[in-house]
C-alpha cells in the first residue's frame, strides 16, 4: 500500500511539474506573439467621409523592440493600412535609456500614417532625466506629434473633420510609481479643465489618455471615444474573471482591456505591448488595436 501511495504521489508531482513547465514555456512564447484586436465604433456624429476610418492604437511598449528595427511591430501595422496611428503612453520606461531606438520607431510609424502620442506615467517620471531631454529634443524633430494637453483637427479629403485631443498623465512624481494621491486627482481635474475648450458637442471628439480608471470623469465631457492603456491587460487573464491586477486599480480591476461604454462615451483599453514591474504576461498576449469608425445612419 505504501508503495502504491508513493508511486501515485511521484506521478502526481511529475504531472504538476510538466504542466507548470508547459504553462511557463507557452506564456514565454505568447509574450512574443502580437495579437491584432479589431474594434468598431459607430456614431451619428461622425462625418460621412470618416466612415470606415481606421485607427491603429498602440500603448505601453516599455522598452520592447519586437525584432531588429521593430520589424515585428511595423509589418502588421503596414498591412492594416491605418488612416492614423495613436500611442497612449509609456513608450519608454522610467530608468531606461532606449530613447534613440524609440525615435526610430516613431519615424517609421509616421511613414505609414500620421502618428500622435501622449505621455504615460513613465514619461512623466522620466521628465527630469538626461535621456528624456534627449528624447524630447528628438521628438521635436520627428514627424510624430505630441498631444499632451492640446489637440489637432483631423480633416478628410472632403473637408469634414473630427477632433483628436491628448491628456497628459496626472501622476504625482513625488510618490512611488503607481501610487494614487489626492494631488494626482487635482492634476487630473486641472488637466480636464484645460482640454475642455477643445471639445464641442457638435463635433466627434476622440481623447487619448493613458489611464482607464478615470473613465467616469472623462465621460462627463462631450467625448465620443477614449483610447487608453496602462492596465497591461490585467497582467494575468483569468477565465470568466478577466484581469488579475492593474496599476492604480489593484486586484480584480474593472478596466483592463476591451471596449466599455458609459452613456454616449466609448472607451477602448489597449492591453499594451511590453511589461514594466511584472516581467511577463500570463495568458495575455501583446496587442495592436485597430479601431474602425462607422457613421451611424439615422
Amino acid at each position: 500500500m505504501k508503495f502504491f501511495h508513493s508511486t501515485y504521489c511521484t506521478w502526481t508531482l511529475v504531472v504538476i511539474l510538466i504542466s507548470c513547465s508547459f504553462i511557463v514555456l507557452w506564456n514565454i512564447q505568447l509574450n512574443k506573439m502580437i495579437t491584432i484586436t479589431p474594434y468598431t465604433v459607430t456614431s451619428s456624429k461622425l462625418p460621412s467621409s470618416f466612415h470606415n476610418y481606421k485607427i491603429v492604437h498602440l500603448s505601453d511598449l516599455h522598452g520592447r523592440s519586437f525584432g531588429s528595427g521593430f520589424t515585428q511591430l511595423i509589418t502588421p501595422i503596414q498591412q492594416l493600412s491605418p488612416n492614423v496611428i495613436v500611442i497612449t503612453g509609456d513608450l519608454i520606461t522610467a530608468g531606461g535609456n532606449l530613447c534613440e531606438d524609440y525615435l526610430e520607431l516613431l519615424n517609421k510609424l509616421t511613414q505609414i500614417a500620421p502618428t500622435y502620442y501622449v505621455y504615460g506615467n513613465h514619461e512623466v517620471y522620466m521628465a527630469a532625466s538626461k535621456y528624456f531631454s534627449y528624447f524630447m529634443s528628438g521628438l521635436g524633430e520627428s514627424p510624430a506629434q505630441s498631444l499632451n494637453q492640446t489637440h489637432v483637427t483631423l480633416t478628410s479629403s472632403k473637408g469634414e473633420s473630427i477632433t483628436l485631443v491628448g491628456l497628459q498623465d496626472p501622476v504625482d512624481v513625488n510618490t512611488p510609481i503607481n501610487t494614487p494621491t489626492n494631488l494626482e486627482t487635482q492634476y487630473l481635474n486641472t488637466s480636464l479643465e484645460e482640454i475642455t475648450p477643445y471639445l464641442t458637442s457638435q463635433t466627434f471628439n476622440l481623447l487619448l489618455s493613458h489611464r482607464p480608471e478615470y473613465f467616469s470623469q472623462y465621460s462627463q465631457l462631450p467625448i465620443d471615444l477614449i483610447l487608453t492603456g496602462h492596465a497591461h491587460g490585467g497582467i494575468m487573464q483569468l477565465p470568466f474573471v478577466g484581469g488579475l491586477y492593474a496599476p492604480n486599480q489593484g486586484f480584480f480591476p474593472s478596466y483592463t482591456s476591451g471596449q466599455h461604454a458609459i452613456n454616449n462615451t466609448t472607451m477602448i483599453i489597449n492591453r499594451g505591448l511590453g511589461n514594466s514591474s511584472f516581467p511577463i504576461r500570463i495568458f495575455n498576449s501583446p496587442e495592436i488595436g485597430i479601431i474602425t469608425l462607422k457613421k451611424q445612419l439615422d
